[in-house]
């Protein structure tokens, strides 16, 4: 397989064109039609073409959202909408025309049939940047095949398996599970006996081929094996059933082919009789973002894949070259933004330097070069360096077994091929390993392709290529070198849950509700609450309302099929009686206060200093879209999350209600986390904005000191209450010192007065409301006052709480 690609959008077509004299026009868009496509239009006979449109979407968003399923529904979204709106204009013209064409978005692209005329007024919209040849492009072929000889019986676990050690990852109990990968080459054999079980579609008795398969293919002028628009997955060549096979197969009998056995395919067809086109992969790459049914309909970014498979290259030979890489760079950058790992085989044309082929040369492939099972390069897999976009980068990322490597064939059987076709599956199935050994990582693609070359087998090499030795390591012949998945899985190994949850609020008056959200990591499967007023709850984020004024702590268990944890915070919550403090509003009071415009920058916002604790009510945003954003207040600017509210915003003017307790501090920061789209001033901001003694908002992080972003006329208030009764009331109040403050290592609590003897309980939270010291202290206020408490804590503010009985008191703790 083969491929190409252009940096903006494209535009297939097929020319029939009549001795089309370019070389004697001087028309600017002239320029925009590629050569290779120049040289088949003088031919007088139908030529396919793309034309590339000039703007392409920006997904780079995407990379602040924290799931695999909310990657892929922004970038799917993105693009289609992107697509929509800057195609109208040339769809008018070709509907116009009477043309047939079909659109795509993750280029942006659409492919039309076309005259030579329409080309040229096509080539003269200021829309489109250039008109490129439809390369073909084909499989890379095995170096050798030998099919399995007669009696040739079972070989049990293949070697390339044992040689990266994913039979010792199976023995944890990780095989996959829960991995969907997808498969872009020639076809699969569906029902091969190592596949069929494997296959998304199949429940054991019957096949579902809606969102699993899709061939590309819509038409063929040759005599392909499978046809042409297969309504099922067929086998055309045996090499993607081989790939497909290295990757997850097993037929129960002896057949262990696969490195990832538990894993689902699913598989795109982009080769027609072995031979493909940009357009075919572009198709395929677009379905795997957001797979449809046969018909087409009903595209679903949720059903896509983990990770795909691409063992197929476009080499120079056959018209891809550096003025045309950038159309399939942008479907591959884009699969990646959506989450998806994408693996490519580096190519079969070493062991000469610089011929990793393309796509294998893009940043945002994970490329993959040979090795032999006796642990060496294989003299075909192809060495880097690789240049695209004037960028010459280190390539392949890394290596896995290439070299006669037996896996299924059509019809059923097996087959030993050789190829870095080969060595591509293997690091696919050890990307199911790793998901499958801690599902957090899905959607992770950078953690993902940096642990797979930070653990593999450091490998060095005598040859130098781009100037890069091969005793460096990564070098231009194994990268960072052959992977180990025994010890990448163990490094991300998922174990029992580690604790962690937030509130929306920890203090009120009244009746209280307070939304709990779970953070705990490892993935727990069961949580139990214990809200500190003889209520539970087993819903992993519930509501609350505390109804009593009291003081109550809060104890989450989590657990998952490790085993459990539990996190325990005294007197998290605090409600009291009487109305709360009164709200007070800071902040630039509209968007008026200078020039501006709808920006989405993802990391700007404001800071801001609490000289008390106070709870941010709410603020007044102008949305230039409709959806949900999350607004967050961070400890500081790239800092650890206070407190945030997700809210579904229309588009326009709105007040949006938060209700974010922020304890006392400087330069906190108010910003959305992942899409904003919202109003900005570019000018005319004057800090700072400041309620006496309470908030003060200083600047924004932006360069110019007159911006101003998103967050106008805050409403605030004091946390606490008008007039406090029971556990809260005033004359139960401990009034308390801590000394020294600022301490170093050790301090006192200085106790002037306490009611009787007993246990008192000492708690000190951090700013994230996290208990980081629980100590129990007995006897009289001159006990407890002559007692050294040694927390060891790290340099930071805190907040110190001392209760006994019925009494309570507050005191602000720093360490340095």
């Amino acid at each position: 397989m083969r491929n190409i690609y252009r940096r903006p959008a494209m535009l297939f077509c097929a020319l029939l064109a009549g001795g089309w004299a370019f070389a004697q026009s001087s028309a600017a868009w002239v320029s925009k039609v590629d050569q290779n496509l120049k040289n088949r239009l003088v031919l007088n006979e139908p030529v396919e073409c793309m034309v590339i449109m000039g703007d392409q979407a920006d997904v780079s968003a995407a990379y602040q959202l924290k799931t695999k399923e909310e990657k892929g529904r922004y970038v799917y979204e993105t693009l289609k909408a992107y697509a929509e709106k800057s195609q109208k204009g040339i769809k008018a013209q070709l509907n116009q025309a009477g043309a047939t064409y079909q659109s795509f978005f993750i280029v942006n692209a659409l492919m039309v049939i076309a005259d030579a005329s329409l080309v040229e007024s096509l080539a003269s919209r200021p829309d489109v940047a250039n008109i490129q040849y439809n390369v073909k492009l084909t499989n890379q072929k095995p170096i050798d095949v030998v099919p399995d000889g007669p009696g040739k019986g079972p070989n049990g676990i293949e070697w390339g398996i044992s040689m990266i050690n994913a039979d010792e990852v199976w023995k944890l109990g990780f095989k996959g599970q829960g991995v969907i990968i997808g498969g872009a080459d020639a076809g699969v054999d569906w029902d091969h006996p190592a596949l069929i079980d494997h296959y998304r579609g199949w429940n054991g008795s019957s096949a579902n081929h809606d969102y699993n398969w899709f061939d590309a293919v819509k038409n063929s002028p040759g005599s392909p094996s499978c046809g042409y628009n297969s309504p099922e997955p067929c086998g055309d060549g045996s090499h993607g059933t081989h790939t497909i096979g290295t990757i997850c197969g097993d037929d129960g009998a002896g057949n262990q082919i696969g490195v990832a056995p538990e894993a689902k395919w699913i598989a795109a067809r982009n080769m027609d009789d072995g031979v493909g086109s940009l357009s075919l992969y572009v198709s395929c790459f677009e379905w795997f973002l957001a797979p449809t049914k046969l018909n087409g309909s009903g595209a679903d970014p949720a059903k896509a894949p983990h990770v795909i498979n691409n063992s197929w290259e476009c080499p120079t030979d056959e018209g891809c070259n550096s003025s045309n890489y950038n159309t399939m760079e942008q479907a591959v950058k884009n699969c990646k933004a959506a989450g998806i790992v994408v693996v490519v085989s580096a190519a079969n044309s070493g062991p000469d330097c610089n011929t990793i082929g393309d796509p294998a040369i893009f940043e945002a492939s994970f490329a993959v070069g040979s090795s032999t099972s006796a642990d060496d390069i294989s003299s075909f897999s192809s060495r880097g360096g690789a240049t695209s976009g004037g960028v010459t980068r280190i390539k392949p990322n890394v290596v896995a077994p290439g070299s006669s490597i037996r896996s299924a064939a059509d019809g059923g059987g097996y087959t030993t091929m050789s190829g870095t076709s080969m060595a591509g599956p293997h690091v696919v199935g050890a990307v199911a390993l790793l998901i499958s050994a801690n599902p957090s990582l899905a959607g992770q693609v950078d953690t993902i392709e940096d642990v797979l070359e930070r653990t593999a087998i450091r490998k060095t090499s005598s040859q130098t290529c781009s100037g890069i030795s091969g005793s460096s390591i990564p070098n231009n012949t194994w990268g960072w070198g052959r992977i180990d998945i025994l010890k990448a899985v163990e490094e991300v190994m998922q174990s029992a849950p580690d604790v962690s949850f937030t509130t929306d609020a920890t203090n009120g008056c009244n009746a209280l509700t307070v939304q709990f959200t779970d953070q705990s990591t490892f993935n727990p499967t069961s949580w139990l609450w214990t809200f500190g007023d003889g209520n539970t709850s087993t819903q992993q984020n519930p509501s609350h309302t505390y109804a009593a004024p009291g003081s109550y702590t809060v104890k989450l268990t989590a657990t998952n099929g490790v085993g459990s944890d539990s996190l325990v915070k005294s007197n998290l919550i605090t409600v009291g009686t009487g109305d709360p403090k009164p709200l007070q509003n800071v902040g630039a009071p509209d968007t008026t206060i200078g020039g501006g415009g709808m920006h989405n920058n993802p990391g700007y916002g404001l800071f801001f200093d609490a000289s008390k604790d106070v709870i941010i009510h709410s603020v007044y945003v102008y949305a230039n879209s409709s959806g949900m954003r999350e607004i967050a207040v961070l400890d500081g600017e790239g800092g650890n999350v206070i407190a945030s509210r997700q809210v579904n915003l229309t588009a326009g003017g709105q007040r949006v209600v938060l209700d974010l307790t922020v304890p006392a501090g400087t330069g906190r920061f108010m910003q959305t986390i992942g899409t904003s789209d919202m109003y900005r001033n570019n000018a005319g901001a004057v800090f700072p904005y400041t309620i006496n003694n309470l908030v003060s908002i200083t600047e924004s992080n932006a360069g110019s000191a007159g911006f101003y972003y998103y967050f106008y006329e805050w409403e605030v208030r004091e946390t606490g209450c008008e007039v406090t009764n029971g556990i809260a009331d005033a004359t139960n109040e401990i009034s308390f010192r801590v000394v020294p403050n600022p301490a170093s290592d050790a301090f006192r609590i200085i106790v002037p007065h306490l009611e009787g003897n007993g246990t008192a309980v000492l708690s000190i939270m951090d700013v994230l409301g996290r208990e980081v010291y629980h100590q129990e202290l007995n006897g009289s206020s001159q006990d407890i006052s002559t007692q050294m408490i040694r927390p060891d804590l790290k340099t930071g503010v805190y907040s110190v709480i001392f209760t006994r009985g019925t009494q309570r008191g507050i005191s602000k703790l720093v360490i340095r």
